[in-house]
């Protein structure tokens, strides 16, 4: 499964998402830099009583902004050196331009159910291109390989980091939280959206303090930081990794698995909400793009490099280690309630968002009730399971099933190119 995860990835992934990003960023004249209509969008009249354009935006960190950021960004900096950071950014100020036009198509094709709006990449495919088919095996697949892989995946890491730290068996945290996720995601659309809206909150004050912690006690090493990064991105400070090529590569890759740009998953929150003109919504999806990449990466990353955790030798880290490490040097051992407490608030707002996700696919498939509660008891199975098990094994399973929704969308984006002229 790896070579053929390798293969979609590299050599057609990756390659088309850069070919839709550089075409929709010259005939949207770039609007990675029209960072005033970012933010004017963010005050537009909303006519949906449920879900403000804010409240969109975080509903789509929450999902970026998971467990795969924490130990991404440290396994990002171990494989592909400092420079990787640099490459990373690139990539997301390119990238957006697919967000921008993904994030616009979902406010053109969304669909209202008692007074709610929902859509996504499922709904525009059958709108816009009249393909039924293929938007339904992007549902599919993504409620397999996003909803319930990636669930399996935090829940896995959030388990782990819990019985590394605590006292709590996996058996006790597994049981904890079905009953969290069970108790969250009994509500409608709107319910589950407002409570995710209100924790995302809570998760960047939480987070943020920490970060500031960091910038303060090692405020001298933030011109060195940057220096590296820099350094490091053009070979001339190499090091760790290797080299240019791998720098790129890896922060390209690790960029796109952070933000989700193309693949069409942040389209989901851009439709929950109104706009007079659904371009509002794609420089919203750009400030997401930006928050997650720009500014939550690069604090992780001065946190981890600002302690030297990025030399440690982790063959067989998932890359958590490295921001436990460099938590447990200012924080010593109040580090065991910190990191499962970071985990934790990062980890479930993204399987709760992940659910919100797969409820609108569902919704898009069948229109029958006793679906969703299918899908509820199918989660909830996978939540527990993963927590008490290795979901290890699923791992290219997800990211091969991710490369192919990624490839529907961006067919999708370029053919309905003439609703973004």
């Amino acid at each position: 499964m790896s070579i053929i995860e390798n293969i979609l990835w590299t050599f057609i992934a990756i390659p088309m998402l850069f070919f839709v990003s550089l075409y929709f960023t010259f005939i949207a004249k770039f609007p990675q830099f029209k960072f005033k209509k970012m933010i004017n969008s963010l005050h537009q009249d909303n006519k949906n009583e449920n879900i403000s354009p804010i409240s969109s935006l975080l509903i789509a960190l929450s999902a970026r902004v998971g467990v795969g950021t924490l130990a991404g960004t440290g396994l990002a900096i171990s494989i592909g050196g400092a420079g990787a950071i640099f490459w990373m950014w690139v990539s997301a100020i390119i990238t957006s331009a697919a967000t921008f036009a993904e994030n616009t198509l979902a406010q053109r094709f969304k669909q209202i159910e008692d007074k709610t709006s929902f859509g996504g990449p499922a709904f525009y495919i059958k709108e816009g291109l009249g393909n039924k088919k293929l938007a339904a095996l992007y549902a599919l697949i993504l409620i397999i390989t996003y909803t319930l892989g990636f669930v399996a995946i935090q829940m896995n890491t959030l388990t782990t980091v819990f019985t590394e730290n605590t006292q709590a068996t996996s058996m006790i945290v597994a049981v904890i939280l079905v009953l969290l996720t069970g108790l969250t995601i009994t509500g409608s659309i709107h319910n589950v959206s407002k409570f995710i809206a209100k924790i995302v909150p809570i998760i960047a004050i939480f987070f943020f303090g920490i970060a500031l912690v960091f910038l303060f006690i090692n405020i001298t090493y933030i011109p060195y930081f940057f220096r590296e990064i820099l350094e490091s991105a053009f070979g001339i400070n190499s090091v760790i990794g290797g080299g240019v090529g791998v720098a790129i590569t890896t922060g390209t890759r690790r960029g796109i698995f952070s933000n989700e740009a193309g693949l069409g998953t942040g389209a989901h929150a851009a439709a929950l909400t109104e706009h007079k003109d659904p371009r509002e919504q794609g420089y919203i999806g750009i400030i997401g793009i930006y928050l997650t990449t720009i500014v939550s990466i690069t604090l992780v990353a001065f946190m981890i490099m600002s302690t030297s955790a990025h030399l440690l030798v982790m063959p067989t880290g998932n890359g958590i280690e490295f921001l436990h490490f460099a938590l447990y040097q200012l924080f010593g051992i109040t580090t065991s309630f910190i990191l499962p407490v970071i985990i934790f608030f990062f980890g479930f707002s993204t399987v709760i968002t992940a659910y919100l996700y797969g409820v609108m696919n569902v919704k898009f498939l069948t229109s029958k009730k006793g679906a969703i509660l299918l899908l509820r008891i199918a989660l909830l199975i996978t939540v527990f399971v993963a927590s008490v098990g290795d979901p290890s094994a699923i791992w290219s399973i997800v990211d091969t099933g991710v490369a192919i929704t990624a490839v529907i969308n961006l067919i999708a984006l370029f053919l309905l190119r003439k609703y973004l002229k």
